[in-house]
């Protein structure tokens, strides 16, 4: 099967810090369904209400997706969901 994340189009880093869960978006990939969605920056918290703690979670979740994937993406100080669908 084809890497899960590159369904939905994102680089990311491991998200290291206790006082910041989640993994950091550090690449949006042009032409892919995250660009215009997901930005430099951005930590993906949970993706279908699922806590993602690494890289793996998320992929875990996208391959249990068929056409849309919820993310909640804390974003500066404030958190938002975003609704991203899959190709």
């Amino acid at each position: 099967t084809s890497n899960p994340l590159g369904r939905l189009g994102v680089q990311l880093k491991p998200g290291m810090d206790a006082e910041a869960p989640g993994v950091k978006v550090i690449g949006v990939q042009p032409g892919t369904v995250a660009e215009g969605k997901l930005r430099h920056g951005d930590r993906i918290v949970s993706a279908n209400k699922v806590p993602i703690d690494a890289p793996a979670t998320l992929s875990e979740v996208l391959e249990g997706s068929h056409d849309m994937v919820l993310l909640e993406v804390q974003r500066g100080p404030g958190r938002i969901f975003i609704a991203v669908p899959l190709p």
